[in-house]
């Protein structure tokens, strides 16, 4: 790998198992700028010291987002948990000047309890790691809400390790605002782990949303959840990979991804990419995918109480902030989404 420069292409994003290469699907391009230094930073009931981890200690390959932090400084910020102990931290990542740089480490000792939100920010280029490491019956949960500006740039790579009966949850929401990146990477080596992924997202005008989850079932009777429920408009992009990975020795395990579509507009790029891996024979793993636009019956239904069909993509693309919502039970995390998705101060 070479040093980052400024505009130099970068290839993130790839999956574990090729497909056709037309498909233009197997890895993300994309040209990056020049680190120039640390992100802002506002966290409240971080740790004092910055405690780092190695996440699935380089279970993954590397990619070309390691060269971004290789030699350039970026914000460090890390939140621990003691043993038996419950922790809940914020932490606001803000890229509003020039091209910069963060990374999250996330330690849950055995039988802790840890949540952190996390929002984004910033009109220019931001790229934050998290590395995340759930110990034996511990459990963590991240909430990540985009706040980036239309002509922000987001780049999100999620590394994490989770122990026996340890249980990780994360929940993302994506507005339609910034072109995102974003990559998560699990690796369930202890039995009986636990992985359960929620991703809502608003794709409109010219945003490109580029998705890859990797799932690697390592110990016996592990399970994972990998949900998407999205809305693309007017000429957005959007990419899904999501990858589960049975390796050998896992048996007992499963898992299970889907994705919800709404198509709004004719000029949108949608594709999708489930792929499940088995190297083990006592398993169950399922993927499907639901793409669409509004049915005739649902608009004539809508119709026949004075609504349009404007408004109706408007109310069921609101629907899918409302439930990511409820699925947080933030009310902090709430105002920000409805600030972002509907521009009410108030609410």
């Amino acid at each position: 790998m070479t040093n980052i420069n400024t505009n130099t292409d970068l290839k993130i994003n790839c999956v574990p198992s090729l497909t056709w290469y037309f498909l233009k699907m197997n890895d993300a391009r994309l040209k990056w700028q020049k680190n120039e230094g640390a992100a802002l930073t506002n966290a409240v009931n971080a740790d004092d010291i910055f405690i780092e981890n190695n996440g699935s200690d380089g279970y993954f390959p590397k990619d070309d987002i390691q060269t971004i932090f290789d030699e350039n400084d970026y914000a460090r910020i890390s939140v621990s948990a003691d043993k038996n102990e419950e922790k809940t931290a914020r932490i606001c990542f803000d890229g509003t000047d020039g091209s910069k740089a963060a990374k999250l480490c996330v330690n849950a000792a055995e039988g802790s309890s840890v949540t952190v939100y996390i929002t984004f920010k910033g009109s220019a280029f931001l790229a934050v790691r998290t590395y995340t490491v759930v110990g034996k019956n511990a459990s963590v949960k991240l909430i990540l809400t985009e706040l980036n500006d239309e002509n922000g740039r987001l780049i999100t790579d999620n590394d994490t390790l989770v122990e026996e009966n340890g249980t990780f949850t994360v929940l993302r929401f994506c507005p339609g605002t910034a072109s995102t990146h974003v990559q998560s990477r699990v690796l369930l080596k202890g039995n009986e782990s636990k992985l359960i992924s929620e991703t809502a997202y608003l794709g409109a005008k010219s945003q490109k949303l580029d998705m890859n989850y990797v799932i690697a079932h390592i110990g016996k009777r592990t399970s994972c959840e990998v949900k998407a429920n999205g809305a693309l408009d007017d000429n957005a992009s959007k990419i899904f990979r999501g990858t589960i990975d049975f390796r050998c020795g896992s048996s007992g395990s499963f898992g299970n991804e889907s994705e919800n579509v709404l198509l709004f507009s004719n000029d949108i790029e949608n594709k999708t990419l489930p792929v499940i891996l088995c190297d083990e024979e006592d398993v169950n793993g399922n993927h499907g995918a639901t793409i669409g636009r509004i049915s005739e019956e649902t608009l004539l239904y809508f119709a026949s109480r004075g609504i349009s069909e404007e408004e109706a993509q408007k109310l069921l693309t609101a629907s899918i902030s409302d439930a990511f919502c409820r699925l947080t039970g933030d009310e902090e995390t709430t105002k920000q989404i409805i600030r972002r998705t509907r521009g009410d101060e108030d609410e």
